[in-house]
């Protein structure tokens, strides 16, 4: 981490005029200033505000009890490891921010929230806040800079990555890896490995060597446990063992194209599926309505196969093969061949399955996956392939009519309540000012900290996905019965998704 050694003054010289149509090199040729300097400029004042943002945002948790989901031990423990690295300048600048955040006297939660939502960030005449997603990822690729920022918000936090990385931009989508972390909101903890804002993916290399090292390092342990779906984790655990050999670079690279292909979901469905109205709805609503959260995770492994994506450089290091579907997760284990699909497929499951976790809120996403996974494990008569479970006889088209609708009937009730248009509330037409619309629009709910409207029901989904798992497996009724499942294809041998057919591709 740069240490507080300032770069050049840039004061009123560096416009956003000027970062969109004059050349980095030439307008520091222009001004007679060091490109090297005017980078560290700009990383030093992105890097003040993530030390005052994160500052705020930890008083505010820890003064209103204002946790997250998943609660207070894990984001406290993420929280302390950062602060307990920080150089020295920058834990002063930390603590005079801390102190100045508990002197202000807030009445209230969202009041406090308010004002972390407004700091604001300062590069020579270019000013910003914690939505202005899109404005710093332009400003650190038109400085060729070495940085890495993720940030947007979810629900009530703001979120911020910020570290030395590298980007690569395919298809208008930029993915940033970042490498070393800096500066990290307490929410950003070891257990998310990738985010997306704004269409931006970036993916942490900490996080993801750090997940690897808890799960993958080591032969899975048989649990004591006499509960199943404890055992469940352990056999998927060991299939993923066994097909990589306990082999680092060959898990780890499985590991990590797999998160991509997750966020590239999410790109997918945000950016070219839904209409910006709805995507960043839902985007907004997730963090009060958790079956929203539920669902968009769903959508973004089940995004189906449109076309292909090649990377290059250090994102083909990094997953260790050169191309990569232009769709969902398991988009891309049907893509991957017999091999290769097969050795992700049993790590997929295995990373989907939080039964055996103290993690109750993701009971309904792992039951949905566990009978999607299955799908593809039962013998079924006449299918050419697993592709064709999951896009050629109708399982995607329902699961969007009915996503729609839920997502659909909830932004009807909440402008109902609230009585005003999204349209009246825009600045201008950009991805940013429909989200922060939203989110004008979510806290003037009455009693918006509690939920009061429609919640998605999915126990649809899961009875449709549960129905087609129970045509050729009829007990299948529960987690339990998928494990009885896996563990007699377990006992005869492994069997790979079969290859796409030219339906499974349409």
């Amino acid at each position: 981490m740069p240490d507080g050694t300032q770069g050049v003054a840039l004061g009123g010289r560096l416009t956003a005029v000027d970062v969109a149509t004059v050349p980095f090199m030439d307008w520091a040729m222009h001004h007679h200033l060091s490109p090297d300097l005017v980078r560290l400029a700009i990383a030093q004042g992105l890097l003040r505000w993530g030390v005052q943002l994160v500052a705020h945002q930890w008083h505010r948790m820890t003064r209103f009890n204002a946790w997250p989901v998943c609660g207070e031990w894990e984001v406290s423990q993420s929280h302390f490891q950062w602060v307990a690295g920080l150089p020295d300048e920058w834990r002063r600048v930390y603590d005079a921010e801390l102190a100045q955040a508990s002197g202000m006297g807030w009445v209230s939660d969202a009041d406090c929230r308010a004002h972390a939502m407004r700091l604001s960030w300062s590069v020579g005449d270019i000013t910003g806040t914690i939505q202005s997603v899109s404005l710093v990822q332009s400003l650190l690729q038109w400085a060729s800079s070495t940085m890495a920022v993720q940030m947007g918000v979810y629900g009530d936090d703001p979120e911020l990555v910020m570290g030395w990385g590298r980007r690569v931009e395919k298809g208008g989508v930029m993915v940033s890896i970042c490498e070393d972390e800096w500066v990290r909101t307490p929410t950003m903890r070891v257990a998310v490995p990738a985010s997306i804002s704004d269409g931006h993916v970036l993916l942490r290399s900490a996080a993801i060597s750090a997940i690897y090292d808890i799960k993958w390092s080591r032969p899975p342990a048989l649990p004591d446990s006499f509960r199943s779906v404890d055992k469940g984790g352990y056999w998927l655990r060991e299939r993923v063992w066994h097909h990589g050999a306990g082999d680092r670079s060959i898990l780890l690279p499985d590991m990590t194209a797999l998160i991509l292909a997750h966020e590239w979901g999410h790109v997918r469905v945000h950016h070219q599926i839904l209409p910006i109205k709805m995507a960043t709805f839902a985007e907004a609503v997730c963090g009060r309505v958790p079956e929203v959260a539920v669902l968009l995770e769903w959508w973004a492994e089940l995004v189906p196969p449109d076309g292909t994506v090649s990377w290059e450089g250090p994102l083909a290091e990094l997953l260790g093969f050169n191309g990569m579907v232009n769709g969902g997760a398991l988009a891309s284990l049907c893509d991957g061949g017999s091999v290769l699909g097969c050795r992700r497929f049993w790590m997929y499951w295995s990373d989907t399955w939080f039964f055996d976790t103290p993690h109750r809120h993701m009971d309904a996403y792992s039951w949905g996956m566990a009978c999607l996974f299955a799908l593809a494990i039962v013998p079924q008569p006449g299918r050419v392939s697993w592709s064709d479970a999951l896009w050629g006889d109708g399982l995607y088209t329902p699961f969007v009519a009915w996503a729609w609708d839920a997502l659909f009937t909830l932004q009807t009730w909440v402008l109902s309540q609230v009585g005003v248009s999204l349209e009246s509330r825009l600045i201008d037409q950009s991805y940013a000012s429909y989200r922060q619309a939203w989110d004008a629009i979510l806290r003037e709910l009455p009693n918006d900290r509690e939920w009061q409207g429609p919640r998605p029901h999915l126990g649809v989904i899961h009875d449709d996905w549960c129905r087609r798992v129970q045509a050729h497996w009829p007990v299948m009724n529960g987690p339990d019965d998928v494990l009885a499942l896996v563990e007699r294809v377990m006992g005869g041998g492994f069997l790979p998704p079969p290859q796409p057919s030219p339906k499974g591709r349409e």
